[in-house]
């Protein structure tokens, strides 16, 4: 299934809730602990690679952002239980334009992730909102990822 993505993401929700589709109750956490980490995107690397080793990932309801003007995907959604809870993470290379990101989440969504169609921008704005909120509301720390 595709979806396209308005590009007025707007709402009460955090901009990654609209842009995936997700029901703004659903949790969701970007991999990395903080905005500067997305440059070098330790933990983005971590949970591919784990990923990676669990060959199926259609358990973990993925959801592949794909950039709209070039197809190339920009970030990968999977559903997971950790820290005691089931939530969304989100794995990107929207800030480190890490080059093997694209294809390695390609050959990760195979052909059973949801494919949703945005553009760079859209997503990241909703990166920083996701920061900014998080920084406001101290909910940022090492043990949280």
């Amino acid at each position: 299934m595709r979806w396209v993505s308005g590009k007025d993401e707007t709402s009460v929700a955090m901009r990654l809730h609209n842009i995936l589709n997700l029901d703004p109750e659903e949790p969701i956490f970007l991999a990395e602990n903080s905005f500067s980490d997305l440059k070098q995107a330790p933990l983005t690397e971590k949970y591919l690679e784990e990923l990676e080793g669990l060959g199926d990932i259609s358990s973990t309801r993925p959801v592949q952002l794909v950039d709209r003007n070039d197809c190339a995907p920009i970030a990968l959604a999977v559903y997971v239980h950790s820290q005691g809870f089931d939530h969304w993470l989100v794995l990107t290379n929207i800030i480190s334009k890490d080059g093997c990101f694209g294809e390695r989440v390609r050959a990760l969504a195979c052909n059973c992730a949801e494919e949703i169609e945005t553009d760079a921008k859209s997503l990241r704005e909703a990166v920083v909102e996701y920061y900014s909120i998080f920084l406001r509301n101290q909910w940022l720390c090492e043990s949280c990822a």
